[in-house]
């Protein structure tokens, strides 16, 4: 009976041996698929070229591609077309369940306008994917120096159905300026 329990924990040490070393290399030695890009930046309405290769090949049309977030990106045989902004995570896997995976951050287009502009087309300005206009109130330290298209500017925009923000430029007054104010005002 002695021999029958040293016989077979050898056999099971054997069998252990011969498995244990095989499982953990099998992991250890896992080829992934290289992306070629980790991460990227688009704007609504743009679109991206992802690609997938492994041990030199191409294999980006044998992936199956997926994104977590359809309203910010779609995907397909490694086109990336953005939605809408926000971010996803669009991941290509293998037939065996490797995958690789692209971060892709969505933002919306915009423009600074002032009146150096001239006249703005603002349904052309909205057609090319622009989906804000940030437009210039004024410059200088004088009521005088209201931007001159600034309400042309912003009935455009708005009536283009664009998003609309404001900015100023100031400058400083200048020392004997300030004596002056100060004068004016005491």
């Amino acid at each position: 009976m002695k021999k029958k329990w040293i016989s077979l924990l050898i056999t099971l040490a054997l069998a252990l041996s011969a498995v244990i070393p095989a499982s953990a290399a099998s992991t250890a030695n896992v080829m992934l698929p290289a992306i070629s890009a980790s991460g990227m930046n688009l704007a609504v309405g743009d679109s991206a070229q992802l690609t997938v290769s492994f041990r030199g090949a191409d294999v980006t049309y044998g992936m199956l591609w997926n994104t977590n977030n359809p309203a910010v990106a779609s995907v397909s045989h490694g086109t990336v077309k953005a939605a809408g902004p926000g971010a996803a995570l669009v991941t290509a896997t293998t037939g065996d369940g490797r995958s690789v995976s692209c971060t892709v951050r969505v933002g919306v287009k915009g423009i600074d306008v002032s009146q150096k502009q001239e006249t703005v087309d603002w349904n052309t300005v909205k057609n090319s994917g622009v989906g804000f206009a940030i437009l210039r109130a004024e410059y200088g330290d004088e009521l005088s120096q209201a931007d001159t298209a600034f309400e042309a500017n912003y009935n455009g925009a708005k009536a283009a159905g664009l998003k609309v923000g404001v900015f100023t430029t100031a400058a400083m007054p200048s020392t004997r300026r300030t004596r002056e104010r100060k004068q004016t005002c005491a």
